[in-house]
């Protein structure tokens, strides 16, 4: 029997127990580990030949989101697509700004339109009402415990 003031060491390695916690904490310290890898090598630049290519595809005038080496990202709408180069116009700004390719991270749409997200109330809207209404339905149509309807 084990004296009253003697603690045992959650990760005691003489019991097979511990060990278990061991190997089950092991496999989850390398995914963070190289998780954190990962995250610190995402900041290189992006090949610019797939950048212009991805650029033109999406076409001028379209909403576009980049983001630069140094972590600032920039939100509006292509102007002009360059060999070394290209331009954004700010959302609420009149004069271009040029990004190199070199210095772009992150490319990306610049959201939703307008459309799209009015579309995507009226749906939710739309089920909502349609759920409440096969709610109302079920209930007027539900027999009472008495075994008449119930109004």
């Amino acid at each position: 029997m084990r004296a009253a003031n003697h603690r045992i060491f959650p990760l005691n390695f003489d019991s097979s127990h511990s060990l278990r916690i061991v190997r089950a904490i092991a496999p989850v310290l390398a995914v963070v580990l190289l998780s954190n890898s990962v995250a610190f090598a995402a900041n290189t630049a992006l090949d610019p030949v797939k950048l212009k290519q991805n650029l033109t595809t999406r076409g001028i005038g379209k909403s576009v989101k980049v983001t630069e080496l140094d972590g600032t990202t920039v939100s509006g709408n292509l102007m002009a697509i360059r060999d070394d180069t290209f331009d954004v116009t700010l959302k609420k700004a009149t004069q271009p700004i040029t990004i190199s390719y070199s210095q772009v991270s992150k490319e990306g749409n610049g959201g939703l339109t307008t459309g799209a997200k009015i579309g995507i109330v009226v749906g939710c809207v739309g089920v909502a009402a349609g759920v409440v209404a096969l709610v109302i339905a079920h209930k007027l149509n539900a027999p009472c415990p008495t075994g008449k309807l119930c109004v």
